[in-house]
């Protein structure tokens, strides 16, 4: 059965992982990294509202971080693919518990905008920098396993961090005696810094196994013999970078605003908005996991196509319905049922996207292109928080037309990209570029 294959690729990816000393230790950082944010993604926007925030406020704070990283992605990406990524995934490691120390435990709105900025200029990139090695340093044939995997367990451990919430929540409220929301959250919003710190340490222990893998890929595998592309297709790269953008957007949108409607529409509150984070959760890792396998089916160009009306024809099943009914548990089925299916599609637009674009870019230049994709996709989320915040304020309905906006973005430009895969995939190479590498050092 399909579900069944894909999960045991899944768990084959898992640990080949674990198994191999160049995946490892980054590979458990983000695990941790993962797991430990997940505590207080249900009540971010709770915890700024708290202390006074408004919409737009939140959209600010949301449009700062996006910018931090739109700066930073390419400086990112440059310098793994110069110098490696042992040194830049340890750096902005540090930088989001920093961030999120300073932004857990600020006394006004003030130190969380520099929380915000701090996470921006690091913290929001971890991922990026992460996939951008082990793109790096994987073989073309293995890569949409690897990145699709990476992105599935991603999602595991912040759905295995987010069902333990309601059970920390009601220790620090009922056996704690925390019983002042805003002196809770802080230990919810300020508690991930001691897995980013374990995760480093784990990180510091590969550290030599990473950076001599890296010399290998630079010195013994040059461009000339990467059979991904015979050179950067920068015109195709530009045109899905668009669409990266366009995704980005739609889902800062859907993110920010999701909790600001439950609460306006049917008076929820952080602990009502756990639960169906937590099932939006699920589903998501089991669409990210199933990505590849339609990706493989249908091409790169049905999938994401398909994916885009799925997004358009749910997100305005979601807010239209209940914004002209009365909050009834019809229309609350229905909205919850209709986010948690458009979150599903814009989380499995995302490793078909990168995969792609990947294929049009030479092997010594993937962290510059990851790293333009991240700007690509800041420039998206500044656009998602701030115009999407100011649209609420006026109606809650008009940020559903953004979406509808960046959807059509999408797939005008990828019926432009039609264009087949630059190689085909041998399912037997699971060999990394690294070890394709040492192979041919020690035939010299």
């Amino acid at each position: 059965m399909v579900w069944r294959t894909t999960f045991n690729e899944q768990v084959a990816v898992a640990k080949e992982f674990l198994s191999n000393d160049l995946f490892k230790g980054p590979i458990l950082m983000m695990w941790l990294q993962a797991f430990g944010g997940a505590f207080h993604s249900p009540v971010t926007t709770f915890f700024f509202l708290e202390l006074g925030a408004t919409e737009l406020d939140i959209g600010t704070y949301n449009f700062v971080a996006s910018g931090g990283a739109l700066l930073t992605a390419p400086l990112q990406g440059w310098y793994l693919d110069k110098y490696g990524g042992y040194t830049i995934m340890l750096l902005s490691c540090f930088l989001c518990a920093v961030g999120c120390f300073i932004r857990g435990y600020a006394p006004n709105l003030s130190f969380v905008l520099m929380g915000m900025l701090i996470l921006g200029f690091g913290g929001v990139n971890m991922e990026m920098v992460t996939l951008s090695y082990i793109v790096k340093v994987t073989s073309e044939a293995r890569r949409s396993a690897y990145v699709s995997g990476f992105m599935a367990q991603m999602g595991f451990f912040r759905i295995f961090g987010r069902s333990l919430f309601p059970l920390f929540d009601w220790l620090l409220r009922e056996k704690l005696y925390l019983k002042n929301d805003l002196n809770r959250f802080r230990l919810h919003m300020s508690g991930c810094i001691t897995f980013c710190f374990f995760g480093m340490w784990l990180l510091y222990r590969s550290r030599k196994v990473l950076i001599n893998a890296e010399e290998a890929v630079r010195h013994d595998v040059p461009d000339e013999e990467d059979t991904t592309t015979e050179a950067t297709d920068k015109c195709s790269v530009v045109l899905s970078s668009v669409a990266v953008a366009a995704r980005s957007a739609a889902a800062m949108i859907i993110e920010m605003l999701w909790p600001l409607f439950l609460r306006d529409t049917f008076g929820w509150g952080a602990t009502e908005y756990s639960y169906v984070l937590f099932l939006n959760s699920v589903v998501m890792m089991i669409a990210v996991s199933y990505a590849p396998r339609f990706d493989e089916l249908f091409g790169h160009t049905f999938t994401v196509n398909m994916l885009s009306i799925v997004i358009s024809f749910t997100v305005l099943l979601a807010f239209q319905i209940p914004a002209m009914s009365l909050s009834t548990d019809a229309t609350k089925t229905i909205h919850i049922v209709a986010v948690i299916t458009c979150c599903a599609a814009i989380a499995s637009l995302e490793p078909v996207m990168k995969v792609f674009t990947s294929l049009f870019v030479v092997r010594s230049s993937q962290a510059r292109a990851f790293g333009g994709m991240a700007t690509a996709s800041g420039l998206g989320a500044m656009l998602g928080s701030f115009v999407g915040a100011a649209l609420y304020q006026k109606s809650k309905i008009y940020p559903v037309y953004l979406v509808l906006s960046c959807t059509a973005v999408i797939i005008i430009v990828f019926l432009n990209l039609s264009k087949p895969s630059p190689y085909s995939p041998k399912p037997c190479d699971t060999e990394t570029a690294a070890e394709e590498a040492a192979s041919k050092r020690q035939q010299m």
